[in-house]
Formats: C-alpha cells, sequence, structure tokens
C-alpha cells in the first residue's frame, strides 16, 4: 500500500499543486486583473488559460502520468527509464487529450504574458536555464526512482525506521520531480511566449500607448474644464449682491 502510494502519481500532484497555489496565491490580483481584462477576447483567453491549465493538472493526475510525461524530455534513447515502475503505459487517446490540454494553456498563458508586457528578462534566463534545470534534474530522479523501486519489499514489510526513512527521502525525490515538471512546462511556455511578446510589443503595444494618451489627454482637458467651470461658478456668486 505505502509503495504504490510512493510510486504513484498523487505524490508529485500534491507538491506540484502546493508550488503553483503558492504562486497563485501571490500573483492573484494580476490573475484577477487579467481575467476582468476590458477586451472580451484577452478576458475569454485567461478563462481558456486558467481553465485549460486547471484540466491539464487534474486530467494527468487522474487519468495519466508525470513521469511518463517526463519522458518526452529523455534525449538519450532511454525513454523506457523514464517509468521504472512497469506500469502499462497511457492508452495513446488518453496521452493526446494531454498534450492538446497541455499546448493550450502554454499557448493562452503565453498570450497573456505578451499582452501585459511582462518582462524579457524573466523569458531570457527561463530560456537559458529552465532546460538545464529540466535535463539536470531529470536524470537525478530517475536515478531515485530506481532506488525507490528496489524498496519496495521494504516497504511491503515495513520496518518502522526503514519505512520513515524511505518517506522521507521520497518526499525530497517528489519535490524533484515537481521541479522537472515545472522547468519543463515553463522551458516550452518561455520558448512560446518569447516570441510572442516580440511581437506583441513591436505591433499592439505602440497603438494601445497611443490610445492611452490620447484617452489621458481628454481626460486631462475634461478636469480642467471642470474645475474652469467651477471657478466661473464661484465667481459669478461671489459677484451676485
Amino acid at each position: 500500500m505505502l509503495y504504490d502510494f510512493l510510486s504513484g502519481n498523487l505524490p508529485i500532484s500534491l507538491i506540484i499543486l502546493a508550488l503553483v497555489g503558492m504562486w497563485a496565491y501571490r500573483s492573484r490580483s494580476s490573475i484577477r486583473l487579467a481575467m476582468n481584462d476590458p477586451s472580451p477576447f484577452w478576458a475569454w483567453a485567461a478563462k481558456i488559460g486558467v481553465v485549460s491549465t486547471g484540466l491539464f493538472f487534474i486530467w494527468v493526475t487522474a487519468l495519466d502520468n508525470w513521469r511518463q510525461l517526463l519522458g518526452y524530455v529523455i534525449i538519450t534513447g532511454r525513454e523506457y527509464a523514464a517509468d521504472p515502475f512497469e506500469r502499462a503505459a497511457t492508452p495513446e487517446m488518453l496521452r493526446w487529450v494531454s498534450l492538446a490540454l497541455l499546448v493550450v494553456s502554454i499557448v493562452s498563458l503565453a498570450m497573456l504574458y505578451a499582452r501585459h508586457m511582462g518582462p524579457y528578462v524573466f523569458l531570457i534566463i527561463s530560456v537559458i536555464f529552465a532546460p538545464i534545470v529540466m535535463f539536470t534534474f531529470n536524470e537525478i530522479r530517475i536515478s531515485a526512482d530506481a532506488f525507490l523501486r528496489l524498496s519496495e519489499h521494504a516497504l511491503e514489510n515495513p520496518q518502522l525506521l526503514d519505512a520513515g526513512a524511505i518517506v522521507f527521502w521520497s518526499t525530497g525525490m517528489f519535490v524533484i520531480i515537481a521541479a522537472v515538471v515545472l522547468a519543463a512546462y515553463l522551458t516550452f511556455f518561455s520558448l512560446v511566449a518569447l516570441p510572442l511578446r516580440i511581437l506583441y510589443g513591436l505591433t499592439q503595444a505602440p497603438k494601445e500607448e497611443g490610445l492611452a494618451r490620447i484617452y489621458e489627454s481628454y481626460e486631462r482637458r475634461a478636469r480642467e474644464s471642470r474645475s474652469e467651470g467651477n471657478r466661473t461658478s464661484g465667481g459669478d456668486a461671489t459677484a451676485k449682491p
């Protein structure tokens, strides 16, 4: 029972949920702002991004496998090592749904990043370092998973000290796996978001900045007109006997 839990999907999903949940809580005002964009198109893009990301997480947790998905980022021809627990591969139709949800999530969130003028520095750093984290720590977690695979007998006949030690280092392994998953997501996100951010900055942003300046001038003139009207009214009232 304990071995089935530790070698399954749920512990990885719980760590991912905790990490993403902390980020979402800290960014809740930005998320709320994006979902209430005055443009219906961008408001819907934000909703699609949030919903598709949530559905991707739930779908993989319930019907796919995080370790098997990480097999796609192994470039040494050892994809079989991505999931050493001898589980059946996820049916192809379910896998295609996972990948489709992933694509929708990445593209929609990348569009929002471009729309809200996210910094280039973050994307450049992500493009450089996220793949390094992804490939390096993926090799580490494959080795850790192999140790967990060898601990099956110890977990089926648990001694308190042995089981406690295995659970302890397994928790660290789940953090590593979650980091690899998030680094993989960030790699693909930054590769899509960077050209979109450049394109949006060159085409749409100048138009919106021009409109914003026009609106500001309208508002300034309206305020000046109201102030002038108030002064005139005050002057007329003072002039009356």
